[in-house]
C-alpha cells in the first residue's frame, strides 16, 4: 500500500513507485529513487554473463559483483532479480535524476510479480509512494505530470493519442492562445472555449468508458445484440422472457473509443420480486447512462420506454423476421432510429456509427487540445459559462485555472 502524499524532491528517503498500470500485462516497471537506490537494488540483482546476455539464456549468472556491474555499465543491464528463494528475469535501467539516480526494474508484468519485487524492496527500507507523488518529484510540468499519471489507464489507442497530444503541448498552446485572444479578439476566444466545451465528453472518457445501456421489453434481443456488438458470447440468450435479471456489462471499443455496454433487465409490469428488483436497477442505469439503446422487436407489438430518455437511439430489432409495424407509425418525427438483425449482422455497422456520432459528435483532430482531467473539465465549463455573458474581464481572471489539472486525475471508477 502506497503512503500518503509526500514531496520526494527534497527528501533523502529511498522511495519507489510502480510506473505501469495495475493488472495483468507482459511487462511491469518499478522505479526506485534515492541516495541508496543503486546499492539497494543491486543487493537483489544478479547480472547474466555478457556471453549469455544476448540470448537471454537462463541460469548464466555472472561472477562479478552486482553493484560494480550496475555502476560500470550505467545505462541498462540484463539479469535476475533474486530474493534467495525465487527470481525473475529483468532489465535494469539507470537514469539520471534530480539529486539522486533513478533505477528502473523492468520485470514480467502481473500483480503477483510486481508485488513480490516491491515487498522485497520494502524489506530494504524502500518506501512506496503514489504515482502522482513520484511524478511530482521527477517531472516539472504539471500538465505533463497529469498525462503521465493517466496514461497507464488510457483504455484505447485513441485515448492514449489524445493524452500524448496534451503531453506534447496541445493543451498549453491552446490556453496561451485563449489568453491572447481575450485581449485582442474576445469573441474568437469564446469560440475556441466553446470547442473545448464540446470536447469535454471525450476528456471525461479517456480512462473511463462511455456507458451505453441496452434497454427494452423482455425478449427484444438485448442480450443477442450485446453479443453481436462484442463479437463473442457475453450474455445468456433465451426465447424465455426475463432471462436477464441483473446487469451484464462488457467493455469494447468502437472506432477507437472506449465503450461499456450494459445489458439491463427487460421492462414489463411484473409482481415477481426478483425481476422487479432488476427492472428498478435498470431504470437507474438508464437515467445515468451516456446513451440508451431502446430495442423494439419489429416482429411483436412495439413497446415504448416507460420514462423519458434524454439520450436515446431506437433500435428496431429482428428485421430478418416479418414486421408487424412500421417505424413511422410508432416513432416521433426526427427520432434517431436504426434497423438491425443481430442474427444476420444487418445494420450493425450503421448502429455502431450512429452510436459514436451521438457520443462524440465532433471528435478531436490530431494535436488538438482536449480538457482531460476532471479539474480541467470543470474549469472549462466555468470559463465557457462566463464567456456566454461577454464578461471578458472575469474570463481573463479565470484562464489561469486552466493550467491547474487538479489533484483528482482519474474518475472514481477506472473501469
Amino acid at each position: 500500500m502506497a503512503m500518503s502524499r509526500h514531496d520526494i524532491r527534497s527528501s533523502g528517503d529511498n522511495v519507489m513507485a510502480c510506473l505501469t498500470a495495475p493488472g495483468v500485462a507482459a511487462i511491469g516497471v518499478i522505479a526506485v529513487r534515492g541516495p541508496q537506490a543503486i546499492p539497494l537494488v543491486a543487493s537483489h540483482f544478479r547480472p547474466v554473463s555478457r556471453k549469455k546476455a544476448a540470448s537471454l539464456s537462463d541460469g548464466a549468472i555472472a561472477p562479478c559483483r552486482p553493484y560494480d556491474d550496475l555502476c560500470a555499465h550505467g545505462q541498462a543491464l540484463v539479469g535476475w532479480f533474486d530474493d534467495g528463494r525465487q527470481r525473475d528475469q529483468v532489465v535494469i535501467v539507470i537514469r539520471a535524476g534530480h539529486m539522486f539516480p533513478v533505477v528502473e526494474i523492468h520485470c514480467h508484468g502481473g500483480p503477483a510479480v510486481i508485488e513480490w519485487i516491491m515487498n522485497t524492496l520494502r524489506t530494504k527500507g524502500i518506501r512506496e509512494v503514489e504515482i502522482q507523488d513520484w511524478l511530482r518529484g521527477t517531472v516539472g510540468d504539471s500538465v505533463q505530470r497529469a498525462v503521465l499519471a493517466m496514461l497507464p489507464y488510457a483504455l484505447t489507442y485513441k485515448a492514449a493519442a489524445v493524452l500524448l497530444d496534451q503531453f506534447h503541448g496541445a493543451w498549453c498552446r491552446c490556453i496561451s492562445q485563449i489568453e491572447q485572444l481575450l485581449v485582442h479578439a474576445p469573441v474568437e476566444a469564446r469560440k475556441l472555449v466553446a470547442r473545448l466545451q464540446n470536447l469535454i465528453p471525450v476528456g471525461r472518457h479517456l480512462c473511463f468508458p462511455f456507458q451505453v445501456a441496452l434497454a427494452g421489453a423482455p425478449n427484444a434481443g438485448k442480450s443477442t445484440l450485446l453479443n453481436a456488438l462484442l463479437g463473442y458470447t457475453r450474455a445468456i440468450t433465451s426465447p424465455q422472457p426475463g432471462t436477464t435479471r441483473d446487469v451484464v456489462s462488457a467493455d469494447t471499443a468502437l472506432e477507437g473509443w472506449p465503450i461499456r455496454l450494459l445489458d439491463t433487465a427487460g421492462w414489463r409490469k411484473t409482481k415477481d420480486a426478483l425481476e422487479l428488483a432488476g427492472i428498478n436497477k435498470a431504470l437507474k442505469i438508464w437515467s445515468e447512462a451516456d446513451l440508451v439503446l431502446w430495442l423494439m422487436d419489429v416482429s411483436n407489438p412495439p413497446v415504448r420506454p416507460p420514462v423519458e430518455l434524454n439520450h436515446c437511439i431506437f433500435v428496431l430489432t429482428k428485421v430478418d423476421l416479418e414486421s408487424v409495424w412500421r417505424a413511422e407509425e410508432i416513432l416521433d418525427e426526427g427520432a434517431n432510429s436504426v434497423s438491425v438483425s443481430a442474427k444476420t449482422g444487418r445494420g450493425l455497422e450503421n448502429l455502431a456509427r450512429m452510436l459514436i456520432q451521438r457520443l462524440i459528435p465532433a471528435a478531436p483532430e490530431p494535436g488538438e487540445a482536449v480538457p482531460f482531467t476532471p479539474g480541467l473539465c470543470s474549469s472549462t465549463e466555468e470559463l465557457h459559462a462566463v464567456l456566454q455573458t461577454a464578461n471578458w474581464e472575469a474570463a481573463r481572471r479565470l484562464v489561469p485555472k486552466l493550467y491547474d489539472t487538479g489533484d483528482r486525475l482519474l474518475p472514481s471508477e477506472t473501469g
